[in-house]
């Protein structure tokens, strides 16, 4: 529990929700792996403006993705020019040659990524982050970065996107003490606890909730879910969201008085949609 608790936490992003994103996502190096746990709710607002208030969300979102040998997770706009990031982090795979270079994969990726949706072209990156890791000659490492920051590579700690959340975790753990070694499967039951508090504090409308997808990288860069592989949960372009929106195969869940007709009508509305 000490060992724990004394972890480096390194909060590098401030939390943004925006329409359709996954809002809360911790990486931990354990004793026997790496954690990505990720929320799984995605938001929807009425009428594009992701400055106001959402009017209904989704559950059950992809936010945890492979790239290359390793495990990215993102929070933020899941789709560019109507491609969600299943699409372009599978581009990028079949792109650039597989590198066991934890360091240099990432890089290479916030390059290529930042390359082909500029900053100037694409504004909403700006609400985007990414946190990831996996193993590099047997050392594990945890990354994060976003548009307004250099990258940061950590060999031991935890990181997450939402500075409040975290510091909500280390007072939990204060108070909860971690039962058992502090291996990825124990500290995930923590964690798990922890996000599910947190959540019901914040409120459904903060865009964080939903299940929980908990996924372990170990030491040989294999996967393995402890929770809920979403990785089958994709969608061929925005415009195939929507219209499984339509035909209600995926559910949407109102926030405010027919929040799922106003949000139904907004993704209708969509140039995406065509």
């Amino acid at each position: 529990m000490t060992k724990l608790l004394a972890l480096a936490f390194s909060i590098l992003f401030s939390k943004t929700v925006l329409a359709q994103s996954g809002a809360l996502i911790f990486t931990v190096i354990c004793n026997d792996g790496i954690l990505i746990v990720a929320d799984s709710r995605g938001v929807i607002t009425d009428s594009g403006n992701l400055k106001k208030s959402p009017v209904a969300y989704t559950d059950s979102n992809l936010q945890i993705f492979r790239l290359s040998h390793f495990a990215i997770g993102i929070i933020g706009n899941p789709t560019f020019d109507c491609q969600y990031f299943d699409h372009i982090l599978s581009d990028f795979n079949a792109t650039f040659p597989a590198n066991q270079n934890v360091q240099f994969t990432f890089s290479e990726f916030k390059r290529y990524f930042y390359q082909k949706f500029p900053v100037n072209r694409y504004p909403d990156v700006r609400g985007n982050s990414f946190l990831g890791g996996g193993y590099f000659n047997g050392i594990p490492v945890i990354v994060s970065f976003d548009s307004k920051r250099d990258t940061s590579f950590a060999k031991d700690g935890i990181q997450c996107n939402d500075s409040k959340a975290a510091n909500f975790l280390y007072r939990f753990l204060k108070g909860n003490p971690l039962n058992g070694e502090p291996n990825c499967l124990n500290i995930s039951k923590t964690i798990s606890l922890a996000i599910s508090a947190y959540a019901d504090q914040v409120g459904r409308s903060s865009g964080i909730g939903g299940a929980l997808s908990v996924l372990q990288i170990t030491p040989d860069n294999r996967f393995h879910y402890l929770q809920n592989d979403f990785s089958k949960r994709v969608y061929l372009n925005y415009g195939d969201f929507i219209r499984k929106v339509t035909r209600k195969e995926v559910k949407i869940f109102p926030l405010v008085k027919d929040g799922d007709i106003k949000a139904a009508k907004a993704l209708k509305s969509s140039r995406c949609s065509l």
